[in-house]
């Protein structure tokens, strides 16, 4: 009967480590932006369990054609053994962007003050790294310099607002370059943003609260999320 209890206790002390460490860990999301001449690259790799869970999409082409935007993209995702790609094409127009806005005002309306649990959320979110750089020419002086000055002014405002919701933790590093004898364009952007895994769970489990406050949220959300 001991010997029953002790495995019994010592099962139950594993268990609450498992639970600490995988709390402890972190949730790791890199976004990388590349805009060069037409061509475009997009990239966000989310990491999680200390590596044993990933997700990767690549958008390796975006353009826009017939007031639409269309692009490529790869999807890889993983956990802890085997891994399944996909591939595929989408074409996003404005009857696409006003759907997914009404979709989102619908999930807003039945879901109890939602705001007030995303602003907490973000505020759990550290940004460890964040790197903006930015070439520009339009070919006469003047006009470069104040696209310059109106870029810097859009890239740092745009920093000043993510930082009123997540916690930056790293010095961002940010530069404008004026090019006065050309016509050139091209941005290079990148960001590291971590969550701890604990506190990804704990807000998921809010937002379950939160939505079932509203009578016929979860069904709305269901429908939502997981229709064709």
């Amino acid at each position: 009967m001991l010997h029953t209890g002790w495995i019994v206790w010592t099962a139950a002390g594993l268990f609450f480590m498992l639970l600490i460490i995988v709390a402890n860990s972190e949730i790791v999301v890199t976004s990388q932006f590349l805009r060069k001449s037409d061509n475009d690259h997009f990239v966000i790799h989310i990491q999680a369990l200390y590596g044993m869970l990933h997700y990767n999409l690549e958008i390796p082409l975006l353009r826009f054609k017939e007031g639409n935007v269309e692009f490529l993209h790869k999807k890889r995702n993983s956990f802890m053994v085997g891994e399944s790609k996909n591939k595929g094409e989408h074409k996003v127009g404005a009857e696409t962007v006003m759907r997914k806005l009404e979709e989102a005002r619908t999930l807003l309306r039945y879901t109890d003050h939602f705001t007030v649990w995303l602003r907490r959320t973000l505020s759990h979110v550290r940004i460890t790294s964040w790197n903006w750089s930015t070439i520009v020419g339009t070919g006469d002086a003047v006009w470069t310099a104040m696209t310059t000055g109106m870029l810097w002014s859009a890239q740092t405002s745009l920093l000043g607002v993510l930082s009123q919701f997540m916690r930056l933790t790293a010095e961002p590093h940010m530069k404008v370059q004026p090019l006065y004898n050309q016509t050139y364009f091209s941005t290079e952007w990148s960001c590291i943003a971590k969550m701890s895994f604990g506190y990804a769970i704990l807000a998921g489990l809010q937002l379950l609260v939160r939505i079932k406050k509203v009578k016929g949220g979860f069904t709305v959300w269901q429908n939502i999320l997981f229709k064709a």
